[in-house]
């Protein structure tokens, strides 16, 4: 594979996954690939779910129809605070838009996903293995991205406990 967002697969080999924007299905496809099981897609898009399952699903392989694999039409963050399932992985790539930060203020603000309340309930949805996985785009002339999330991650796991929050945290680019 030569996406990036697949090496969370290589460290995690037979895993649970939880997919935030399944979008088209690369996310799914990939772990397919890399043999996950079982794989659950919160996509809060309902017209693409519906391609997705219907009117472009021979275009797409009909991933919905994969083994282990199961499609769900909600908000990623109320789906998993509703849920008692934990996963080995979960993961979102490049999940939402830059049509907000088009001014250059406000990274990753108009996300409910970037919240320190959001990634809690990701991290408490993780199994003892488990890894949470975001993926974005970055530049170093505007990084404020990874600096948004790098925030988030530290002030989570902080509350989460964790005493030396950067020994948690990787970043790979």
């Amino acid at each position: 594979m030569d996406q990036m967002a697949a090496a969370v697969h290589f460290l995690r080999p037979r895993s649970s996954v939880a997919i935030i924007g399944a979008g088209g299905g690369r996310d799914v496809l990939t772990a397919h690939v890399f043999g996950q099981r079982p794989v659950v897609g919160i996509e809060m898009n309902k017209d693409i779910v519906g391609a997705l399952t219907g009117e472009y699903g021979a275009f797409t392989g009909h991933l919905d129809r994969l083994p282990g694999f199961q499609i769900v039409n909600d908000e990623a963050r109320s789906h998993l605070a509703r849920s008692d399932q934990q996963f080995d992985i979960i993961m979102a790539t490049m999940i939402d838009t830059w049509a907000a930060t088009a001014a250059g203020a406000f990274a990753l603000s108009e996300n409910s996903l970037y919240t320190v309340e959001a990634w809690r309930t990701f991290l408490d949805h993780l199994s003892p293995r488990g890894i949470l996985s975001f993926t974005r785009w970055y530049s170093a002339k505007v990084p404020g991205e990874m600096y948004r999330l790098m925030s988030l991650a530290v002030q989570s796991l902080r509350e989460e406990g964790a005493s030396d929050p950067l020994r948690h945290i990787a970043i790979l680019y």
